[in-house]
């Protein structure tokens, strides 16, 4: 009788990352020459992966990389230049991912690379036993001689569909991985480190971003972008209400089951030794919006659409959010569209539009033994893989009628804490 709202992401953000690689010595690996025989075209796996020589980026590409640079500025961080080879590594490991799946297997990761091409193949496992195989594939693809390291956001899973990466859904699931915001931003263990290569890659579902400390004598790839950044998201700062009862953002405060579930929730947390998630006004917000909507507009009574769904009575993006996930960044841009808090969030629900339940109200003891019996929803509250290497600076909460909705961000939420 109920329907448990798979949480955002939990399929997309299988990030790999060079910084949770257990490096033989960095300093040492830096200064090692690739060992690697260079192939002059090695064979494409796709037609529409040009050659070496035409390699350029896509729109999308060059959005990244925009957003990378932008990133590192605000942080006083240098413009890190493009690597013409490690943007072809790049390229040529999303397409090999998307295309030859080498990493379907339960051991494989998205490190892998297949036996399709005239590279090494490898299976890439979480014992990094063969490391190696990916530290060589700029000097097995490309004149490039260093070693590359690799961040990457995506995995092949049926249940993703026809999953489209973007730019935005890389760089803020980055950000919010420790590990990989580290290679970024030249943080620890990386902050001895100096990028002189950057290579970008989005293919399909993929995202790769190649980090070299040696100049690419190769150049740029064509097709050069400015170091712009467009924030594509406005600030509404207050929607038009979907409900007489929900307040305006200035006074968003929790119901008493609204405290409840916040409460177990962070009880449940501290029986397993894990730190209490500040609340968050702003995501608050949100979550109370989405039950709202939800209940009195009923975006989510098509077969099609699931309750992820927005209505569009609202001064917010509408969609139908289907299984295919091709509207998934309808939900992650919320927080943004509906409130100042910048970041992505990551919500779980239950609840659902269903004739047969009558008038069900939801309870905070129901939502969460709910949550607790889904191995994916308990692993995002309890930062149990794919979630262990992010850090919940902010939580909302929200019930209504037959709904409940918490969303978590890792971004500290600067509007505070509901009114109580």
């Amino acid at each position: 009788m109920r329907q448990l709202i798979f949480p955002l992401f939990i399929i997309l953000t299988s990030c790999f990352g060079s910084a949770m690689i257990e490096e033989p010595n960095e300093k040492q690996t830096i200064s090692q020459e690739n060992t690697g025989t260079f192939t002059s075209d090695p064979v494409s796996d796709s037609e529409d992966l040009p050659p070496f020589a035409e390699t350029k980026l896509s729109t999308e590409e060059e959005k990244l990389y925009n957003g990378i640079m932008a990133y590192r500025q605000e942080n006083n961080l240098p413009k890190i230049p493009l690597s013409k080879s490690l943007t072809f590594v790049a390229q040529s490991h999303c397409h090999d991912l998307f295309n030859n799946k080498p990493d379907v297997t339960e051991e494989c990761n998205a490190h892998s690379w297949s036996d399709k091409g005239a590279w090494t193949s490898c299976c890439y496992t979480k014992d990094h036993k063969q490391a190696s195989c990916m530290w060589n594939k700029p000097g097995e693809l490309t004149p490039y001689k260093h070693t590359g390291f690799e961040i990457a956001c995506g995995q092949n899973d049926n249940r993703l569909g026809d999953f489209v990466m973007t730019a935005d859904f890389a760089l803020k699931s980055w950000q919010g991985s420790s590990g990989h915001n580290a290679v970024i931003m030249n943080q620890a263990p990386w902050d001895d480190n100096t990028w002189n290569a950057i290579g970008i890659g989005i293919y399909k579902g993929f995202a790769m971003v190649w980090f070299g400390t040696q100049t690419d004598t190769e150049g740029e790839p064509t097709g050069q972008p400015s170091i712009t950044q467009e924030n594509p998201v406005t600030i509404i700062s207050d929607p038009i209400l979907v409900s007489d009862d929900l307040p305006l953002f200035a006074d968003t405060k929790l119901s008493t089951e609204e405290v409840n579930l916040y409460n177990i929730i962070m009880a449940y947390r501290a029986k397993n030794n894990l730190p209490k998630i500040p609340l968050s006004k702003s995501l608050t917000f949100v979550a109370q919006h989405h039950c709202h909507d939800l209940y009195n507009n009923k975006p989510d009574v098509t077969e099609e659409c699931n309750a992820h769904s927005w209505s569009d009575k609202g001064t917010w993006t509408g969609c139908c959010y289907t299984k295919d996930h091709k509207q998934a960044s309808c939900i992650w841009n919320k927080p943004g569209e509906l409130t100042s808090y910048k970041s992505y969030g990551f919500e779980i629900g239950c609840g659902q539009n269903d004739n047969n339940l009558g008038e069900y109200v939801m309870t905070a003891d129901y939502a969460l033994k709910s949550w607790q019996g889904s191995p994916a929803h308990n692993a995002l509250i309890m930062n149990q893989a794919p979630w262990n290497d992010y850090k919940w600076n902010a939580i909302g909460i929200g019930i209504y009628k037959g709904f409940a909705m918490v969303w978590f961000g890792t971004e500290v939420d600067a509007e505070g804490e509901p009114l109580k």
